[in-house]
């Protein structure tokens, strides 16, 4: 389900898509389109639920949304698929923190490259907000 949720990333609409537990058959599929191949930085956005900094949802809405996604966080299943190879990615919803977690760097070819958030985690609640490609300069 998609949640308008305080502290999602974007422009315009301030969404989440949120899921609870399940046996791998749902995913959040994340689309980019890389210009060129390389090695590339993966970033993961968690919304910021407490602050209300951002998104049109206020006071009591909050503390509601609080309580749903602060729920026992744990691994969420990540995989990214690029030039029809998958390689599974480690994420532990726990350790991480409001806002952009870096999950790595992979290099990958140029093209189409899609990330994929399953609902299969051993936590309580899946949320898909966004995620951002970056180059990584060679040195």
């Amino acid at each position: 389900m998609r949640m308008e949720v305080a502290g999602t990333w974007g422009r315009y609409r301030h969404a989440a898509a949120v899921v609870y537990p399940g046996n791998g058959g749902a995913s959040a599929r994340f689309a980019a389109e890389l210009p060129r191949a390389g090695r590339w930085r993966l970033d993961y956005h968690l919304p910021d639920v407490e602050s209300g900094q951002r998104g049109p949802v206020v006071g009591l809405n909050i503390r509601v949304q609080a309580n749903i996604l602060g729920r026992e966080k744990r691994d969420f299943e990540i995989t990214i698929v690029a030039d029809g190879v998958e390689t599974p990615v480690e994420f532990d919803a726990a350790d991480a923190s409001a806002g952009w977690n870096d999950l790595g760097e992979f290099t990958l070819p140029a093209g189409e490259v899609a990330l994929l958030v399953s609902n299969r985690t051993s936590g309580g609640l899946v949320v898909a907000d966004a995620v951002r490609w970056r180059p990584v300069e060679e040195r």
